[in-house]
């Protein structure tokens, strides 16, 4: 899956462009998930970077990243920012132990902003507050679609 000449030089990329990327088997989830997002308010933007294509989905008021989508080395993958998650409750303590994992091994918050508004969060009653730039980098396949359905 490479990116077109067409899409890798423009400036601005719609999110039909963005979808004629996405692999066949990911095209409705990533064209519900972006009528989703962008029908409660946030922010998308697509664009190509010097490492891929990106398309980045934000609160329109704070600029908060919420999650990414993007292709890179022919993977199509994303990151989930674990500033949303105290926003979940207890549906965290449905995700799969390997991100369970992977969130043990973000950077504990150390206030090095003093503007920093941390996010305060439990899965399966352990106590969490990690920085706010932590963020989940995984491949888009099955597994991590049941993942973001939790956050539906």
């Amino acid at each position: 899956m490479s990116i077109p000449k067409a899409l890798s030089t423009a400036k601005a990329i719609s999110i039909t462009g963005f979808l004629s990327e996405v692999p066949a088997e990911y095209r409705d989830f990533m064209s519900k998930i972006h009528e989703d997002l962008t029908n409660d308010g946030y922010k998308q933007k697509i664009e190509q970077r010097k490492t891929g294509l990106f398309a980045t989905y934000s609160e329109a008021k704070t600029k908060r990243i919420l999650i990414e989508f993007y292709f890179r080395k022919n993977v199509f993958s994303m990151y989930l920012y674990v500033t949303i998650f105290n926003e979940y409750g207890g549906h965290l303590d449905n995700l799969p132990i390997c991100i369970i994992e992977e969130i043990d091994k973000f950077t504990d918050c150390r206030r090095c902003n003093p503007g920093c508004s941390t996010p305060k969060f439990s899965i399966n009653d352990k106590q969490y507050q990690k920085c706010r730039y932590g963020r989940i980098n995984t491949a888009l396949n099955p597994e991590t679609i049941r993942i973001l359905s939790i956050f539906n």
